[in-house]
């Protein structure tokens, strides 16, 4: 199984550089699609078509603030190390940087209430291009990760998930299954002697199988597909875990 886990690492990091090595031609024409609102942390990256229509302040009254504002009305604030809702951390020299956002309440009778709500939505730009210009985790930052983990007792066997997810999982265990969840969304379930799921190997004596689910990312803001990809991944310490028990036996097939 460990070997597997290596060979799968090895394939997605090799699918990670293909995608990086990318025609020219193609990065300049990315470029045009967007303007830049320099900051001391890191350069935000922003649909053009509202370059025209959106003015943005930098703000530093106790905290480092960029306010994205459209005829007089403020659209929404990127904040740095303090703020409303995480967007995701930038790792640098210096130390992480939380990057947060604000959105402003909108007046749905407003004529331009279309264009602040898409402007909203476009939030999901600037994260998505600090993930691939920075050293950028979006949603939970990886490195909070302690080590240190909470145990999960189940009629089969003690599980140890991340202690950093235990206020935010939700997890609920029979004598068939232990099964995870964030805000209604279920994650991934490990089934005790079913035939559900991808087997994991026994642990004394009893199958254990897993299955991860997908979610609708279409339905979701970046901050909380990368809490939950997070927390998908994460089940690897469980298994790792599992291996450091002398009771459980590795599936080889």
């Amino acid at each position: 199984m460990k070997q597997l886990l290596a060979i799968m690492l090895v394939v997605l990091c090799i699918c990670g550089l293909l995608a990086a090595c990318g025609d020219g031609k193609k990065a300049e024409e990315d470029n045009d699609e967007f303007f830049t609102i320099e900051t001391k942390y890191a350069d935000l990256r922003y649909p053009s078509k509202w370059e025209d229509k959106v003015k943005t302040d930098i703000l530093e009254d106790g905290v480092y603030t960029v306010r994205f504002s459209s005829n007089g009305k403020s659209i929404f604030d990127i904040s740095f190390n303090k703020g409303d809702t995480l967007l995701g951390t930038l790792f640098t020299d210096d130390g992480n940087v939380g990057v947060y956002v604000r959105f402003y309440e909108l007046d749905k009778k407003d004529k331009s209430y279309e264009d602040f709500a898409a402007m909203q939505d476009d939030v999901n730009i600037i994260t998505e291009n600090l993930a691939k210009d920075y050293d950028f985790s979006i949603g939970t930052p990886l490195l909070e990760d302690d080590g240190k983990t909470f145990a999960i007792e189940t009629k089969i066997v003690t599980m140890y998930y991340p202690q950093r997810w235990k206020d935010s999982v939700t997890v609920k265990a029979d004598d068939k299954a232990v099964a995870f969840s964030c805000d209604g969304t279920p994650l991934f379930t490990i089934y005790f002697g079913s035939e559900k799921g991808t087997l994991l190997g026994t642990y004394d004596g009893t199958e254990l199988r897993l299955e991860t689910f997908d979610f609708d990312k279409k339905k979701l803001n970046a901050a909380q597909i990368g809490i939950y990809e997070a927390m998908q991944e994460d089940v690897n310490v469980i298994l790792q875990n599992l291996y450091e028990d002398k009771k459980f036996e590795v599936s080889l097939k």
